[in-house]
């Protein structure tokens, strides 16, 4: 049993399972697995999954803990986490931030903390020279990538539907058109935004780069951090 393993597992007593699931919060665990190599969502509520990813309802206190499990593996540094017969690593590999399922389940508000500083990084002018630190800058330039373009994504989404809305009721009050009318216009397969609601998106990044996920001795300083983070670092949407 690996030492994260077994915190896990210290944290998350039978007790303390029994008031997760009687708490009525909706939770959803995001993997990524390696068989199908699709987005996997472990989840305490009933849903179902679509083209863009699977859903599984957790079955009992074991999964629950081997799904959190698996979302912490960054593969080649940690070994897969074996679920019914199927391996799961990290979901940030294929999704940082996952709106998606957020927005799906309901979602109307989203609060979402990025350990990526939202400013560009400062040029390294070190010689990466051993195999280690190349891999962990491979990864953070991968992660870099992955969270901006998830979170640009969650933006257009956002600012999308929020235009869409505010269009609608500019043309309700300069035409006088009857709700039957606006909806024949902007109900149509050829707007991209159909069917889609306004979304509050908070974003809270880092001011500085948090270094490279591998080295825990630096967890107090990055706690610290991020309760000084200045409301500048904080961006909001609607």
């Amino acid at each position: 049993m690996s030492p994260l393993e077994k915190l896990v597992k210290k944290t998350i007593t039978n007790e303390r399972y029994e008031r997760i699931m009687s708490s009525g919060k909706q939770i959803f665990i995001s993997t990524v697995c390696l068989q199908n190599l699709r987005s996997t969502y472990f989840t305490n509520v009933q849903m179902n999954g679509n083209k863009h990813y699977d859903i599984i309802r957790w079955k009992d206190r074991e999964q629950f803990i081997s799904a959190i499990l698996a979302s912490c593996v960054q593969p080649i540094i940690m070994p897969p986490v074996m679920i019914s017969r199927l391996q799961y690593v990290d979901g940030g590999i294929r999704n940082f931030l996952p709106s998606d399922i957020t927005i799906d389940a309901g979602a109307t508000d989203i609060t979402a903390i990025l350990t990526i500083p939202a400013n560009e990084r400062q040029f390294d002018v070190r010689v990466l020279n051993n195999m280690k630190d190349i891999l962990l800058r491979t990864i953070d330039i991968f992660s870099n990538e992955v969270s901006s373009n998830d979170l640009r994504m969650t933006e257009l989404y956002t600012k999308g539907a929020s235009y869409v809305e505010r269009l609608r009721e500019r043309v309700r009050t300069n035409t006088g058109m009857t709700d039957e009318q606006l909806d024949i216009i902007f109900t149509s397969a050829e707007n991209p935004f159909f069917g889609k609601r306004k979304i509050g998106l908070r974003v809270i990044q880092p001011s500085r780069n948090l270094g490279d996920g591998m080295s825990f001795t630096n967890m107090e300083s990055m706690l610290a951090l991020g309760y000084d983070t200045p409301d500048s670092m904080t961006t909001f949407f609607a």
